[in-house]
């Protein structure tokens, strides 16, 4: 009997949140933080931050109790007290928030309060259990961009492959030329090499 009551009081322990949200500031475990700027304390083995009014995890997930509700933050998300509530924010990207079988996604925050033993976060919706916070970032499949489109087209790429191997061309003007320059060039014809430019230049 004592056998099976032990591990039941650890997984007990062991769930119990390592930062509590209380009404004189932030507990990281014995430690009753009020100082009004953030530092960086240990809350178990990872570094977050922390102030009399905020807290952010700089590592791994961090469990976080609130008025009697558990939620986790996942590192880039931090909680701070607003007045009439709580507010979710990122350093950008939008929030992902799951509760159960249910989601809610915002923008690079989001407020909530709490009522009735539920998450309330007002026209997005409610959500009851144990609250994930996380970036969309973190979760989201990495998209790569396709492939840029050459807006020439086929005939003028193999238009220009011909002028560049013909660089020059040989033209044969006839009399009255403005070319030439005395009256005795003018009854003979001239034979000039000129550069070919290209037809799109």
């Amino acid at each position: 009997m004592k056998l099976i009551v032990l591990p039941a009081i650890l997984l007990g322990l062991s769930a119990a949140p390592e930062v509590r949200v209380e009404a004189g500031g932030v507990r990281v475990g014995e430690e009753l933080v009020v100082a009004p700027s953030l530092t960086v304390l240990q809350a178990g083995a990872r570094p977050i931050l922390v102030s009399k009014s905020a807290v952010e995890s700089l590592g791994a997930p961090l469990a976080v109790g609130i008025e009697g509700l558990a939620l986790t933050l996942e590192p880039g998300v931090r909680l701070a007290r607003a007045a009439e509530g709580y507010v979710l924010s990122t350093h950008g990207p939008d929030l992902v928030l799951s509760a159960g079988d249910k989601t809610l996604r915002a923008g690079a925050s989001a407020a909530f309060r709490i009522a009735g033993g539920v998450f309330d976060f007002g026209p997005l919706g409610k959500l009851d259990g144990v609250l994930l916070a996380r970036t969309q970032a973190a979760g989201a499949p990495q998209v790569v961009p396709p492939p840029r489109q050459d807006p020439v087209s086929p005939e003028r790429r193999a238009i220009e492959a011909s002028s560049r191997r013909r660089l020059f061309v040989r033209r044969i003007f006839g009399p009255g030329d403005p070319l030439v320059g005395n009256q005795a060039a003018i009854d003979k014809e001239v034979l000039v090499t000129s550069p070919q430019l290209s037809p799109f230049n």
